[in-house]
């Protein structure tokens, strides 16, 4: 990985665009925002981390690597999709939370969409969707596509963490059969990668398309030769397919076990 990153120079691994917003929001958050009594520091420093996760997972080498192999594509969503959005969640300041709902449109919207079975279906239909092999060769080649295609994730991976977090939204049991069904949701895309017996991405593969999808990654990229980007290229596809496949379970079960190991103890206080 070391040496495929210095391949890169530091504009390119580190992005100037997404910390500049992540600054933003953190200002934002801290100093215009209203305070409430039960905004704690607490509070203050998990919504800091889900926005310095937010970070990581697109303005860091991990996206560049995300582009490069498909362990840390995994890596990638795994963050910006499963840890970031609860931190956020549970850290934004709670009086600005309970103001939302009182606009008659946004209540209407926001009751409909975080419907558990309309949550699950928007996330884990846009999720399987963008892993479709030629939607996610097409979406990973245009730089803009594919950035507009994750944070249309993420905001769906927001709407699928609000049943979860809102006091009032679900029951104890409940929250735990919802748990359980991000879990079994995941479990039909970990085995087409685990049993796959080819690669399912030619991005991966084809230093045609790899070379497209960096090209806005890489400011003098028309200048460099082919070789560089076969470099690019030393892992074994399907081993990487195998091992993604297992991040995302281990992922899923991981959080959302955690999340119903700890509604758990909370019934039985």
């Amino acid at each position: 990985m070391e040496v495929i990153l210095n391949q890169f120079d530091f504009t390119t691994k580190w992005n100037g665009g997404i910390l500049l917003l992540v600054l933003f929001l953190i200002n934002i958050y801290l100093f215009l925002l209203p305070k409430g009594k039960e905004d704690s520091i607490k509070k203050t420093i998990l919504f800091i981390s889900g926005l310095v996760g937010l970070f990581i997972a697109l303005g860091t080498p991990v996206n560049i690597l995300g582009r490069v192999t498909f362990s840390f594509h995994m890596i990638q969503l795994v963050m910006l999709l499963l840890v970031v959005p609860p931190l956020l969640i549970v850290g934004f300041k709670k009086g600005i939370l309970e103001k939302i709902p009182s606009i008659a449109p946004v209540q209407k919207g926001l009751y409909w969409l975080t419907n558990p079975f309309i949550s699950l279906f928007l996330f884990y239909g846009m999720f399987y969707l963008y892993h479709h092999p030629p939607i996610f060769d097409y979406v990973k080649v245009d730089y803009y596509l594919n950035y507009f295609y994750l944070f249309a994730l993420f905001f769906a991976a927001i709407l699928l963490w609000l049943p979860l977090l809102s006091k009032n939204a679900l029951m104890a049991k409940a929250k735990q059969r919802y748990c359980l069904a991000n879990i079994i949701l995941i479990i039909p895309l970990f085995l087409i990668y685990l049993l796959s017996k080819e690669s399912l991405y030619t991005v991966y593969t084809d230093i045609g398309m790899l070379t497209a999808a960096l090209e806005y990654c890489i400011p003098d990229w028309d200048t460099l030769p082919k070789e560089f980007f076969a470099e690019l290229l030393p892992f074994n596809p399907l081993n990487e397919q195998k091992i993604g496949g297992s991040i995302l379970i281990s992922g899923h079960a991981v959080v959302f076990g955690g999340v119903m190991i700890k509604n758990f103890r909370v019934k039985e206080n």
